[in-house]
């Protein structure tokens, strides 16, 4: 297999494995299989549903693991990618190996929300890297044009990247949510509990801090397609992308609002985790290309 192709498997294999998480949180399978790293101190355990969610979910990361150490020794057998690219494949390879101490961790806290959520930050982590690898690999960049002043490329970029980072707390406070079970703990909206501004405290505080970045969220990615579009010697391709992050962004904030409105449907719920890890490695490639930029 071509090391492109293989990195691109192992891309989409991680973006299966977050999601089948968010189906193992919905269906509340975490501690199915109490132990690690075997499941009820078997390699295959019982067929149970609850049972088979988990131990899927590990079968995946077994996956992911296998697919990133093929990765690991390609780029040392080939010159070429071990000059470009064997910094990043070893950091892919210790967050690999950190998330899988950090999943054993997990399990034996009996899923601490601050540990689930530390969980999710870091397998966004190594997407973000897998991403960044094949980007690298592609040469992917947007172009400039000698009319945008320099001056504003450095504030529309560290702006850009400021967003991602946003974007990234948003989804581990997201994590902390779900994890916490604070899902609810506002269960009206626009308001929470009847107002718009709670007392912060305990579950409520978690849940209304997560909707409030949202917004934030909402505002930075709508500002920054306003001033995108009033600039016309911007990479068309540059001004498209950053139209569907906003379009993913006004879908995410309407399936977050019918997880409060339906309380907590599990479809809801995994799609809600699904298009929050497309925002991220939309908005991840996009400031990426536009970082590196080259000019026309």
């Amino acid at each position: 297999m071509k090391f492109n192709r293989l990195l691109f498997l192992t891309i989409m294999v991680t973006f299966v494995l977050i999601v089948w998480g968010a189906v193992v949180r919905s269906f509340e399978a975490g501690l199915a299989c109490p132990d690690w790293p075997l499941c009820h101190g078997k390699i295959i355990p019982p067929f149970e549903t609850l049972v088979l969610l988990e131990w899927t979910h590990r079968l995946l990361a077994a996956l992911v693991s296998v697919l990133t150490i093929w990765m690991v020794v390609v780029v040392f057998w080939n010159v070429e990618f071990r000059n470009t690219l064997w910094k990043s494949v070893l950091l892919a390879l210790v967050v690999l190996i950190s998330q899988a101490l950090l999943g054993a961790i997990t399990v034996k806290a009996e899923l601490k929300a601050h540990w689930v959520a530390f969980h999710l930050a870091i397998a966004m982590f190594f997407l973000l890297i897998l991403l960044s690898m094949f980007l690298k690999l592609k040469g992917a960049k947007y172009q400039w044009y000698e009319t945008v002043s320099v001056s504003f490329r450095r504030f529309l970029t560290f702006g850009l990247w400021g967003l991602l980072f946003v974007i990234y707390g948003q989804i581990v406070l997201g994590g902390w949510v779900s994890a916490s079970h604070a899902g609810l703990a506002c269960p009206d909206f626009p308001t929470c509990l009847g107002s718009f501004w709670p007392a912060f405290i305990g579950m409520v505080g978690i849940h209304y801090g997560h909707r409030l970045l949202a917004y934030v969220v909402l505002i930075l990615v709508g500002f920054f397609v306003w001033i995108i579009y009033r600039q016309k010697q911007f990479d068309p391709k540059f001004k498209k992308a950053m139209v569907a992050i906003l379009g993913m962004v006004v879908v995410q904030l309407g399936l977050g609002i019918g997880n409060v409105l339906f309380a907590l449907p599990s479809a809801i719920r995994i799609l809600h985790l699904a298009m929050a890890t497309m925002i991220l490695a939309m908005t991840y490639v996009t400031v990426y290309k536009f970082s590196h930029a080259r000019l026309s």
